[in-house]
């Protein structure tokens, strides 16, 4: 039997896992644990994993001592392999710096009992524990708005600083947003009624950081170039000047190129093109593209 934990923060809850790495023949396990009650509350224990029932003795929780008795029914083991059982709920105090959670025989004895009814040798893995004081959260990096068409992804995000566990909730127009309470805020497919103003709050035991409202622009949703009026074929005499026009609609920018044989003309980047004193040598087959950030559309 072992305990797995991370840091824990000065007078804010904290969870200690108890993990079975178990052979496979194991029918019953009891142990006690013993930690400093000036420095450590124990709270609870949830079990994390079934098929077992769960005694726990908490008559000396407030001098250090907690009990755990965990046991299958007859002729049933623990699964062989390492597994989580237990969760185990403390609470910090007001006292930083290092302790420890350690395995001892009161009031339930440190012993584990085999689908034989007989003593296991085992081992019983403690933990050493630092209790960190309480970092009220800052933010690192505020949430950037902006413009955005609707229709498109757009991300909020926040970066923050503080002691763990920061708990987060964005709002809207200063209302909550249901839901939104992670370091990022998704809005897919954003519509027009969703522009606005945009904060998070960020949260942990030692108080609150508001982010700088930002606002998001939305404009009505892109629509890829479409050709209204396609160039009309033109017939000139060399020395004349020809002038081919194409009329297309869609968001902008629109951009243009204007290509000779499918090979783009430098410069030729309007929606009009103009060829003077054209000679023999530019007959051919003209056409233009059209492009913007969502599409492409050739002329005949």
């Amino acid at each position: 039997m072992r305990l797995v934990a991370g840091s824990a923060v000065a007078g804010q809850p904290f969870t200690v896992g108890a993990e079975l790495v178990a052979q496979g023949d194991e029918n019953a396990v009891g142990f006690s644990l013993r930690f400093d009650a000036a420095r450590l509350e124990y709270v609870d224990a949830v079990a994390t994993a079934g098929g077992f029932s769960l005694l726990v003795n908490r008559n000396q929780a407030a001098e250090g001592r907690v009990g755990f008795a965990l046991s299958r029914g007859a002729g049933s083991a623990f699964p062989a392999g390492a597994a989580r059982l237990l969760s185990l709920h403390f609470r910090a105090r007001e006292v930083t710096g290092s302790t420890a959670l350690a395995f001892t025989d009161s009031p339930i004895i440190a012993e584990t009992v085999g689908l034989q009814a007989q003593v296991l040798p085992a081992v019983y893995q403690g933990l050493a524990l630092e209790v960190l004081p309480l970092v009220a959260p800052s933010i690192v990096t505020q949430p950037e708005g902006g413009t955005v068409y609707a229709g498109t992804n757009v991300t909020l995000r926040v970066v923050a600083a503080g002691s763990e566990p920061l708990l987060y909730q964005w709002e809207y127009a200063q209302q909550v947003i249901v839901g939104a309470t992670n370091a990022t805020l998704e809005l897919a497919a954003i519509r027009e009624d969703q522009a606005g103003d945009y904060r998070v709050l960020i949260s942990n035991g030692g108080g609150v950081a508001t982010s700088e409202t930002v606002n998001l622009t939305v404009l009505p949703a892109l629509s890829p170039p479409a050709i209204e009026r396609q160039p009309e074929p033109a017939l000139a005499s060399a020395g004349e000047t020809v002038t081919f026009s194409v009329t297309a609609s869609g968001s902008e920018p629109l951009l243009y190129q204007w290509q000779r044989q499918n090979t783009d003309l430098p410069g030729q980047t309007s929606a009009t093109l103009v060829l003077e004193d054209v000679q023999v040598a530019q007959a051919g087959n003209y056409r233009v593209i059209v492009r913007n950030p969502i599409g492409t559309v050739t002329s005949q």
